[in-house]
């Protein structure tokens, strides 16, 4: 049942957003899967595992930064609509602000 319910929102997600954050999301999987051996079967991780991390990691958190750069680069605010100097609230129209 938990695999079925995993499922059904990972593919929820990806109706919502980019498909790189969710496969990033996704990667966290590694984090718990090495997290429950070691707690549960003893199984502790070698320098194979880390190189592996390492390069699944790296690039995820490469991709990240750059979306987060183009975002801002775009003006992209998430705390909602832009002010102008006076606290005038700005409508964006076809690229422009009036």
């Amino acid at each position: 049942m938990l695999i079925l319910g995993y499922n059904v929102t990972v593919l929820l997600a990806y109706r919502q957003v980019d498909a790189n954050q969710v496969t990033s999301a996704e990667y966290t999987g590694l984090i718990w899967a090495v997290g429950i051996g070691w707690i549960w079967f003893g199984e502790v991780p070698d320098l194979w595992f880390l190189a592996g991390s390492l390069m699944i990691v790296v690039p995820l958190v490469l991709i990240g930064l750059s979306h987060r750069r183009q975002n801002s680069a775009r003006g992209y605010s998430p705390a909602g609509p832009q002010t102008g100097r006076r606290g005038l609230k700005l409508r964006i129209s076809g690229g422009t602000a009036q």
